[in-house]
């Protein structure tokens, strides 16, 4: 019987109930259900607000100067030994947080770290947090076109590792779900095309969900990543833009990489509409035909794209069964540790194999049951509303 592998998974996404740290959050949960183990997730200080102010003004003070954030979180300590410490967090910054965590280093024998979100126009503004990185065996970065970039902030070895989802959360396997959502819209919007969707949802002509605003704080992590990835596989359509569309586009300043809502989008099965992101591991991940539908940015007729797409029922049965087909078999946040315990050294543990062997076994049942699902009831399951 193999040895356990004695994992840590800490995070800081509790310091912020933001909704972006769901992803974190997510990734980090997924990997400490394989393995046996908790995450190890600090709360902020609570302090009255006068306190809570001059030490956010602080650690504003200290980024200026160069010296590095200083945390807001509950000091919490490293008590066992472990193989692996694993450190997931949203962007550089949040590389500040590790200072909550006392005695990681010492107490792990490997230590690796994955960031979300790593722009290169960021990483000077950020180079003492980067500097942190320094303690760790290997570096996993979510953006591919800055690897290089923050290679040149740190000495460990830095290298790319796509997000994924949690596909058996995501799925719409085993049962063929009614999609009762036509269009789902969360996140970076083409406003054009929103405000024509908007319009056909307030004539009754379909059911329209999107974001009506930013920011958002959650009560609960996991609640918020079950409505989220709920509302994708009931929905029929799912827009999906690449990172030159909306806001996003000043934070990357031009750099490509593939958004997690591409991820989950396929996962969820929905028939996803949107603009390919300019970057070749997009085509690496989701090379199958109709993993994504492109369309305008700025549409001169949503109505009519839709009416169009809804006249070839058997082709977007197809193209929904085979995204959250393919992100059962590819995309799941098991494959990603999976690789980074190879990279690393270490063997999958059980839980890992059992999850993998699980989502396979999905698959492989939604295999057998796609000739019936397209050739029987594909019409039943995208019926030409528009048209």
């Amino acid at each position: 019987m193999a040895t356990r592998l004695r994992t840590i998974v800490a995070s800081n996404y509790n310091g912020q109930k933001a909704l972006y740290n769901a992803l974190p959050f997510e990734f980090s949960n997924v990997i400490a259900r394989m393995e046996g183990t908790r995450v190890l997730a600090p709360e902020r200080r609570q302090r009255p607000v006068p306190f809570d102010l001059a030490a956010t003004t602080w650690s504003k003070a200290r980024h200026r100067l160069g010296l590095g954030r200083s945390t807001q979180l509950v000091p919490i300590t490293v008590e066992e030994d472990c193989d692996l410490f694993f450190y997931v967090c949203m962007n550089a910054s949040h590389l500040a947080d590790l200072k909550a965590i006392r005695g990681w280093r010492e107490r792990s024998r490997k230590a690796a770290a994955f960031v979300f979100e790593t722009w290169s126009s960021h990483l000077p503004s950020n180079r003492a947090e980067l500097h942190l990185l320094n303690e760790f065996d290997h570096v996993f970065l979510f953006n591919k076109a800055s690897v290089t970039n923050v290679q040149a902030y740190t000495t460990t070895p830095c290298r790319f590792l796509p997000a994924g989802t949690d596909t058996l959360l995501a799925t719409p396997f085993p049962n063929n779900l009614s999609r009762l959502i036509d269009v789902y819209s969360m996140g970076r919007r083409s406003d054009p095309t929103h405000r024509q969707l908007l319009e056909m949802a307030a004539h009754k002509e379909i059911f329209y969900i999107f974001d009506v605003g930013t920011g958002l704080e959650v009560y609960d992590f996991w609640q918020a990543r079950f409505v989220t990835l709920n509302y994708i596989k009931r929905s029929r359509y799912f827009i999906a833009y690449d990172l030159k569309v909306g806001p996003k586009a000043l934070e990357s300043s031009g750099e490509e990489a593939v958004p997690a809502r591409f991820f989950e989008g396929a996962a969820g099965g929905a028939v996803m509409l949107g603009t390919k992101p300019k970057c070749p591991e997009f085509d690496d991940l989701f090379d199958w035909p109709d993993a994504l539908i492109e369309i305008p940015v700025e549409p001169s007729d949503m109505r009519r794209i839709l009416a169009e797409l809804n006249r070839d029922p058997d082709r977007l049965a197809v193209a929904s069964f085979r995204n959250a087909y393919e992100s059962l078999r590819r995309h799941d946040w098991s494959y990603r540790w999976r690789d980074i315990l190879q990279i690393l050294g270490f063997e999958a543990s059980e839980g890992v194999k059992a999850r993998i062997a699980e989502l396979n076994s999905l698959a492989d049942s939604a295999e057998r049951s796609h000739s019936r699902l397209v050739c029987a009831d594909a019409r039943e399951t995208f019926p030409a509303r528009h048209a």
